[in-house]
């Protein structure tokens, strides 16, 4: 501590108004004991400059941190601050240390509730992951099983026979009724294509695929054959790919056909 420290801080309207911490009281006094010539030029009234100059007080140290036996110290009751013992001070400053510490243990609880708010997230994004995957596992259940529940048994066999377009057909080539349910015994002329292997996609226009097979090869009067209830999909016009599949295993779209089905 120094002048300009007293002079910046305002330690002197700080100590007579008692606002001064423990420590900077208890430092504020010993540079006033150990510098009486600038305790002089430091606007205090006298009889508290007596006080702060003298070593002892009728055989007690002046020090405000020595407390008397009533807890009361001589100096505070000449000059009307309150008393502050030891144990207080140490108290003090034991706080102020604390303040001054790094506060490194703090960030570092705030990272651990912060990384188990986020261990938290992930499990409940997970769950969620979870139950969405066996709903749409019942759903896709649920749609076959209402399928299979629509259809009836057959009375009879129908065949039917179309050569696949090069392009996509705007008229229906199969028309097929629904009043009775017929087995459709289904052939497509493939003897033109330089395939061997192919695959069929059976799709509802405008809607979604409702059948696929993969890797099939045609017959002795290069046809493909498949067949399938006539109630299998219900009303709705139905759009047939043909595909091919190369040496490498690749597929290209090399025909279509149109089916009716009411």
């Amino acid at each position: 501590m120094d002048r300009e420290k007293i002079k910046t801080g305002r330690f002197v309207e700080r100590y007579l108004s008692g606002d001064l911490l423990m420590r900077e009281a208890w430092e504020f006094e010993r540079f006033c004991r150990e510098h009486p010539d600038v305790l002089e030029t430091l606007a205090i009234p006298a009889r508290l400059q007596a006080h702060l100059k003298a070593s002892t007080f009728d055989g007690m140290n002046t020090s405000v941190f020595e407390a008397m036996p009533s807890s009361v110290s001589r100096l505070a009751a000449a000059t009307g601050l309150r008393s502050i013992d030891q144990a207080s001070m140490d108290k003090q400053q034991d706080m102020d240390e604390e303040e001054d510490e790094d506060p490194v243990p703090a960030r570092t609880a705030i990272n651990k509730y912060l990384l188990l708010l986020l261990l938290l997230s992930l499990v409940g994004l997970g769950t969620l992951y979870w139950q969405t995957q066996s709903l749409q596992r019942q759903i896709k259940t649920m749609h076959v099983a209402a399928q299979v529940s629509g259809l009836r048994a057959t009375t009879s066999i129908q065949t039917l026979r179309a050569t696949p377009g090069t392009s996509q057909a705007d008229e229906p080539v199969i028309s097929v009724s629904l009043s009775l349910a017929e087995w459709l015994d289904v052939h497509l002329d493939v003897s033109n294509s330089p395939f061997k292997v192919f695959g069929i996609q059976i799709s509802k226009v405008n809607e979604a695929r409702v059948l696929e097979l993969r890797r099939i090869s045609a017959d002795t009067n290069q046809e493909l054959r498949f067949s399938l209830n006539s109630t299998t999909f219900g009303n709705g016009q139905y759009e047939i790919k043909l595909q091919g599949y190369n040496y490498k295993g690749e597929a290209s779209d090399i025909g279509w056909v149109l089916m009716d089905l009411h």
